[in-house]
């Protein structure tokens, strides 16, 4: 697993445009795994404890885990250490990967089984993620998301609804807010995010 860098990005209206890059994922043996608003998920969710193999030690190893179920078109946290939902504000409420981990394969099969595990940002780690929504087209990341994508050189995946990817990079933002929101060059919004905010993963990693 590559670790997450820093770099600096540049600003969206000064990336150069680039050829479209076709997404290709992983997909390792179980085995080799250690125990807001969304479109429809990836299904089947049987599939997800292989492809985050592919998630970077150092999300792995934060204890800001939480698992999340699809309800009525909105992803909603839950905690893997407590009932009930978690709060991005509560690390109370969040657990180690192995937990959230756990905690899925639990429900799988069941009615009330979790669409998927997220991680939430908090003020204690070094990562801001980057949320660029509708830059996926089919198998093919719009030019200039892509171009965002290599310059801020961290771990990134198709999001759930898999038309958006996620980015998480080691850096920080001069906010007191929880983070930004914009249009981007490419249509769609562009999100970043250092605290009080969660990213569902998929472990779909864009390959580069």
């Amino acid at each position: 697993m590559t670790p997450v860098t820093t770099t600096n990005p540049l600003p969206v209206n000064e990336l150069p445009s680039e050829s479209p890059s076709a997404i290709t994922t992983k997909s390792l043996p179980q085995n080799q795994l250690s125990a807001e608003t969304c479109r429809e998920p990836i299904t089947p969710t049987d599939a997800l404890p292989e492809r985050l193999i592919n998630l970077p030690d150092e999300l792995v190893n934060r204890p800001q885990w939480v698992t999340w179920r699809s309800e009525r078109g909105t992803k909603i946290p839950y905690s893997p250490t407590r009932r009930g939902r978690a709060k991005v504000n509560d690390p109370s409420t969040w657990g180690t990967f192995d937990q959230a981990l756990q905690q899925f394969l639990d429900k799988q099969g069941d009615d009330d089984q979790f669409t998927g595990m997220g991680y939430v940002f908090s003020d204690d780690d070094p990562f801001v993620g980057f949320d660029l929504d509708d830059c996926v087209s089919g198998d093919v990341i719009h030019p200039d998301a892509m171009a965002l994508i290599n310059s801020l050189d961290g771990y990134a995946e198709i999001s759930p609804s898999q038309t958006g990817v996620k980015v998480w990079v080691k850096g920080a933002l001069a906010l007191t807010t929880t983070g930004t929101k914009s249009r981007a060059m490419w249509g769609g919004m562009l999100e970043v995010y250092h605290k009080g905010r969660w990213f569902a993963t998929t472990g779909m990693e864009v390959d580069r």
